[in-house]
């Protein structure tokens, strides 16, 4: 699966929730790039809260 892009604000910190897998790396451009393997990608919720970057499932 090539990796899709989302655009979100800037942030300064990363919550993530339930079984999701998360590498960062440093860029100069303010955005996410995923690859979803287990989960339908309608379930994968990416969202700015305050000051942090949100990564979670729909329940979770």
């Amino acid at each position: 699966m090539n990796a899709q892009s989302k655009n979100v604000d800037t942030f300064n910190s990363i919550e993530v929730f339930g079984s999701i897998f998360v590498e960062l790396t440093q860029s100069n451009d303010e955005g996410v790039k995923y690859k979803i393997t287990k989960v339908d990608e309608k379930n994968l919720v990416i969202m700015n809260k305050g000051n942090s970057l949100i990564v979670k499932t729909k329940g979770d």
